[in-house]
């Protein structure tokens, strides 16, 4: 992996901050739109979306997106109980 200047660090650590965001606040719209499935947001736009985490990473492969850039989340409207 290439490693980037500090200032292009920080830009795309700001984008994925905003990104996160943008997830948050869309939430119920996305799940709407995208039931049960996860869902991969880079620079404000849904750009893969599927049923299997490897799938969505497959197609961020596919149309030659930065892994390391999306925001991945599974969408789902039960709630889930996560045990650490």
């Amino acid at each position: 992996m290439k490693i980037e200047q500090p200032a292009v660090l920080v830009r795309e650590l700001q984008q994925f901050g905003d990104d996160l965001r943008l997830f948050n606040a869309s939430h119920a719209q996305l799940i709407e739109k995208y039931p049960e499935q996860w869902v991969a947001i880079i620079d404000g736009e849904v750009v893969a979306h599927g049923a299997a985490f490897d799938a969505v990473l497959d197609l961020l492969d596919a149309k030659a997106l930065p892994q390391h850039r999306a925001v991945v989340k599974f969408l789902t409207a039960s709630e889930q109980l996560l045990i650490l």
